[in-house]
């Protein structure tokens, strides 16, 4: 009994390294995050100080023009959105390297990284780059985000199997995406039980994010959170859920350029999601975010 209990460990482990090494060969052939992230990061290397970085999931990355809010606050702007599955840990750890002296931080997650611990850790592109890219390990020392993306790994495998495919965007020599025009916006789709699924900041979350401006505040950085804009006719709860939210980081201190209740537009200004803006909804976004820095960060042109 114990040679067959022994013979089946010994053939489960050599299973389980097969699947293992399949995941890794694949992953490994398709290093499409890690030049994603190569990209943005040229990008604001290349940026002088004092400069604008605006952090976030792909909210930021469509729903910013940052040649025109440069043009209109007079300061160098530098999108640094990716996308959402980076985790907004990663998408923050990774960004506040190139964050100097005198810089001004615009934070606008997704509304499920603040809330869902999950999201904030990352999954499918974080997963593929660190297989692809190993040396970005340095940037996930946090033993819980670890195990996390561990268990995450064997489903990334699977998505990419059954046709899941990493994002890849064309962008502005500030990081912004390049919108092609000619192309058809889908149609976004809301669902009836709303897009932001929880009143509260996750404690983890929320810890991580007063050690951040704590980091910045070190460093003479202003640091302002700027909700991402979602469609006005979503549900009744998203608009309590962000509401609290909205409160939760106001009664901690952090300076909020506005209430999501000025961010909303109609869906007919969104690409393709729910945090996605087309061409004329990032031109009304932009704008609004260049009021309010005058107003708030005290930028005078």
């Amino acid at each position: 009994m114990i040679k067959l209990i022994y013979k089946v460990l010994i053939a489960m482990t050599i299973a389980a390294l097969c699947y293992m090494s399949i995941i890794v060969l694949y992953l490994y052939s398709n290093p499409v995050p890690a030049h994603y992230l190569d990209k943005k990061n040229t990008i604001i290397k290349e940026v002088k100080s004092p400069k604008i970085v605006i952090i976030g999931g792909s909210n930021v990355l469509f729903g910013i023009d940052s040649d025109s809010l440069q043009k209109q606050v007079g300061i160098n702007v530098v999108n640094m959105g990716l996308s959402a599955d980076f985790g907004l840990k990663f998408i923050i750890d990774n960004a506040r390297k190139f964050i100097n002296t005198g810089d001004i931080v615009v934070l606008s997650p997704e509304y499920a990284h603040l809330y869902d611990k999950n999201t904030f850790y990352g999954s499918y592109s974080l997963i593929n780059l660190l297989f692809t890219n190993p040396y970005s390990l340095k940037d996930v020392c946090d033993s819980n985000q670890f195990f996390s993306l561990l268990l995450k790994t064997p489903g990334t495998f699977i998505r990419s199997l059954y046709g899941g495919k990493f994002f890849d965007p064309s962008l502005s020599d500030k990081g912004d995406y390049l919108f092609d025009e000619t192309l058809p916006h889908n149609k976004v789709q809301l669902t009836k039980t709303g897009l932001i699924k929880q009143k509260s900041i996750n404690h983890t979350v929320f810890a991580y994010l007063i050690e951040f401006r704590k980091s910045l505040q070190s460093k003479n950085v202003k640091l302002f959170v700027a909700f991402p804009y979602i469609p006005s006719d979503t549900s009744t709860s998203d608009c309590y859920n962000s509401h609290s939210i909205y409160r939760q980081l106001s009664t901690a201190g952090f300076d909020t350029l506005y209430s999501p209740e000025e961010c909303k537009l109609s869906s007919h200004y969104f690409y393709d999601t729910a945090y996605h803006l087309n061409f004329v909804g990032r031109i009304i976004r932009t704008d609004a975010l260049a009021i309010a820095l005058h107003k708030k960060a005290a930028i005078t042109k």
